[in-house]
């Protein structure tokens, strides 16, 4: 069976709960709303094209997810942008 990063963290949170002695309460949420409001949709977008479009593309998704995480959380630039994309490809 194979886990979504996802997933995993959602083990990792129930697991944890008692160890870390928070309450965790799960509330639904509109993923595909906050990913709009984030402004981040034309980056998943981005994702689906090449895993559709390269040869190998679910190792070429893992590569580009990694590039974009990396982009945004260790050096705080904006990947929404199409410049953006073109410079992780």
């Amino acid at each position: 069976r194979e886990e979504t990063a996802g997933g995993d963290a959602y083990q990792v949170m129930c697991r944890y709960r008692n160890v870390w002695n928070i309450d965790l309460k799960l509330r639904p949420a509109f993923l595909g709303g906050i990913m709009h409001g984030a402004g981040s949709l034309s980056a998943m977008r981005f994702v689906t094209a090449v895993q559709q479009i390269e040869k190998g593309g679910d190792k070429q998704v893992e590569q580009v997810s990694r590039e974009l995480w990396r982009r945004i959380w260790s050096e705080d630039k904006d990947i929404t942008q199409p410049e953006s994309f073109s410079e992780v490809v």
